[in-house]
Parts: C-alpha cells; sequence; structure tokens
C-alpha cells in the first residue's frame, strides 16, 4: 500500500471514529436538550396561563368590593351592574340571613342561600370559591361574594369568560393546547373550556384515570407527564398546575408525535453538520497527507538514483517538516561522504593499475580501457620504455663512426 493512501485510511478512519463517538454523544444531548426545551416551553406558556387566571380572579373580587361599597343597591342598579361587567352573569344581594332581597335577576329574589359557602364566608371577607352548579340558572359559576351592610353581595361569573386566557394556542404547535377542568360532584373532572379538538362542553373524566393529567392535576399533582393519554387517547407531553383558590385543575400539553419531530429535525441537521464536517475534514487530511507523502517520495526517488550510481543527482530542497528536513539532510550528508569515497577508491586503483606480468610491464584491466587515471599511467610507461631503448642504442652508433 502507497505511504500516501495508508495516511489518508488512517486519518480518515481516526477522524470518522471521532466524529462517530461525537454523533453520538451530541445525539442524546441534543434529544435531551430538545426535551428540556419542549418542556421548558409549555411550563413556560403553564406558568403565565396560570398567572393570567390568577389575576383575572383577583380583579373579579376587586370588582365586587368596589361594588360593596355602596350605600345601597337595587335591582336596577344591580341590572347596571352586570352591564358594566362583562365577566358578571348574575348579582343579587343577601340579607343577614341570608335571603336574596335584590338581583338582577327577580326571579331569585326570596330565595334562601344561608347555607352556602359564599354566604357563610362572604359575611367576614371578599373572596372567590370553587365552581358551583347553580340549581337556579341550570349551570356552573364562580361565586364571588364580599360583606355588604350586614348581608353579603354575591356575583355569579360565568366560567365561559375563562375561554379568551386558557384557549390561546400561541406557541403551542398544531397539536399544544391548555385546558382547565373544575372538579364535579363525584370528584370527576369536568371540562369547561374550549378544547382545540372537540366541541363538547362539559364532558368529564373519571377520578379513577389516574394516567389522565387533567385528574392529576386536580390532585394537586403539579408535575411532567410523558406518554400520558388525553381526552383524546393521544400521547402526549403536558404540565400540571393545581389553582387552589377555585379547585382548578390546568394542563398545557402537546402531543408527542410533534414534540419528537421537532427533536427528530435537530437530530437530522446535527447529522448533516457532521457528514459536512467529515467531508471537510476528509479535503483536509489529503492535502495534509499529499504534503508529507509527496517530500518521501521525492527523496525516495533520489535515492533510487544514487543506488544507480548517478551521485550528481539534485537534492530535494527543505519542506519545511522538521523530521523530513532532517531527513534530507542527514541524506545530504550520506551522499557527500559516498562521493569522497567513491573518489577514493577509484584513485587507489588508478595508483596500483600497472601489474608485472612475465617481466613486462603492462596495464591492467581495470585500466585498459585508456580512459581516466588509467591512460594517463600508460602513456608515462611507454614514455620511460622509450627513452630506455634509445640508451642502449648509443654505443653501436660511436663504435661505427669509429
Amino acid at each position: 500500500m502507497k505511504l500516501h493512501t495508508r495516511l489518508v485510511s488512517t486519518m480518515l478512519l481516526l477522524v470518522s471514529l471521532a466524529i462517530l463517538v461525537l454523533q453520538v454523544v451530541s445525539f442524546y444531548s441534543i434529544q435531551e436538550t430538545g426535551y428540556r426545551h419542549i418542556v421548558d416551553h409549555l411550563s413556560s406558556i403553564s406558568q403565565l396561563t396560570e398567572n393570567y387566571v390568577d389575576q383575572y380572579l383577583a380583579d373579579q373580587v376587586d370588582q365586587v368590593k368596589i361594588a360593596a361599597t355602596h350605600q345601597e343597591l337595587t335591582d336596577d342598579e344591580l341590572r347596571g351592574l352586570v352591564y358594566l361587567v362583562a365577566s358578571f352573569d348574575y348579582v343579587f344581594v343577601l340579607d343577614p340571613r341570608g335571603i336574596v332581597n335584590h338581583s338582577s335577576n327577580l326571579s331569585i329574589v326570596g330565595r334562601d342561600m344561608s347555607s352556602e359557602r359564599f354566604f357563610i364566608g362572604g359575611k367576614e371577607r371578599a373572596s372567590i370559591y370553587p365552581a358551583y352548579h347553580s340549581g337556579m340558572f341550570s349551570d356552573h359559576y364562580l361565586p364571588v361574594s364580599a360583606p355588604f351592610h350586614g348581608g353579603v353581595l354575591v356575583a355569579f361569573v360565568g366560567l365561559s369568560h375563562l375561554n379568551e386566557i386558557v384557549a390561546d394556542e400561541t406557541g403551542l404547535g398544531a397539536t399544544g393546547e391548555s385546558l382547565m377542568a373544575y372538579r364535579g360532584a363525584a370528584g370527576d373532572a369536568v371540562f369547561f373550556t374550549q378544547r382545540r379538538f372537540s366541541d363538547v362542553i362539559g364532558e368529564s373524566i373519571p377520578s379513577g384515570n389516574l394516567d389522565r393529567p387533567i385528574v392529576q392535576a386536580l390532585l394537586k399533582n403539579e408535575s411532567i407527564f410523558f406518554g400520558s393519554p388525553d381526552y383524546r387517547g393521544h400521547n402526549v407531553i403536558a404540565v400540571t398546575k393545581y389553582i387552589g383558590s377555585v379547585d382548578f385543575g390546568l394542563v398545557t400539553k402537546i402531543d408527542e408525535s410533534e414534540a419528537y419531530t421537532a427533536v427528530s429535525h435537530l437530530r437530522w441537521l446535527m447529522l448533516f453538520m457532521v457528514l459536512v464536517s467529515l467531508s471537510l475534514m476528509g479535503v483536509v487530511v489529503y492535502i495534509v497527507s499529499d504534503s508529507i507523502s509527496v517530500w518521501i517520495v521525492r527523496l525516495s526517488r533520489t535515492i533510487d538514483e544514487v543506488s544507480r550510481g548517478r551521485f550528481d543527482v539534485k537534492i530535494p530542497r527543505l519542506s519545511n517538516i522538521d523530521e523530513i528536513d532532517s531527513l534530507i539532510e542527514s541524506f545530504s550528508r550520506i551522499l557527500a561522504t559516498m562521493k569522497v569515497a567513491v573518489m577514493n577508491v577509484q584513485k587507489g586503483i588508478a595508483d596500483q593499475g600497472i601489474l608485472q606480468q612475465g617481466g613486462r610491464m603492462v596495464p591492467s584491466q581495470a585500466e585498459g580501457d585508456g580512459s581516466g587515471l588509467g591512460s594517463t599511467n600508460l602513456k608515462k610507461q611507454s614514455a620511460s620504455r622509450k627513452i630506455r631503448s634509445s640508451k642502449r642504442s648509443s654505443p653501436k652508433k660511436r663504435r661505427t663512426k669509429r
């Protein structure tokens, strides 16, 4: 396997493993963050709705307290009060015995209400009471009462007026909603606000259905529920609240399918980002590994040329990589040493290139090619033989002259 391929493969494997671990950790982290965000969002809406309801109820008490400051309230004045305060459906005055002596609805004048909580408590202080089923008007109301000149001033507030607060679906997506219920005579949860997926008002959930968030809310269990069925039977994520002043249960919920879809979108977004990161890392790894391997390949080619006897090759320039630069410098020193050694060997062979063979001086085979230092020595040896031959022939010439 080539070095470049091995570097790329190894680095990509390491990066892939690191990103895989990061993806697993990020998956659970994003999932947990997504769920926490959904729960926090539901909790904030639930708390905001509870605050609005509490403020609305406090305003009703204040309205009755203000009306109770009048010296006297006639039937016409009570009807005018109903006209002025939209949340008041009926207003009437109970004398010290609990008998209705003035009312915006004359049909109840003379009724005995001395046993009602709003009369007993209203003689002492202004307050609001849990939902009350009026046999006179065949509906449920919130009684608000306050002391009034020895008797009690009472206003019946219609539960439907709370719809404007609770039915607000802002920020709850396609399946989210807030809903409220009061405790019925048998302890069951009775819905009285408009629901997103049902037009039925007054539907009840038996108190024994403890898996329903609205039942848990009326049990004063303020908590977060996952996978609990709502009134449709759909599994939801729900936040429950209990409004003690009127014994109301409040539930803010969203379908799990929608909530998990939002988390799934975050997960896919994270996966896309990981793939993009992996691609970018792949490019970076390829460039880095190529920048390392190219110098090693060049140095390998240079060494191969030297092994073939070429000592005049060009050594690669420095690479800005400390380890490779050190390798190139070491090879440069080795090559210089090899050049000096080869020159010394050639000189030694040239100095010992003439061998004696049969009393004659002949050039060795290493010098027989007539090249280099061997050729020069051969010429010198030939000149020496000519000089010696001329010296031997000189006496003969001198004897001839005589």
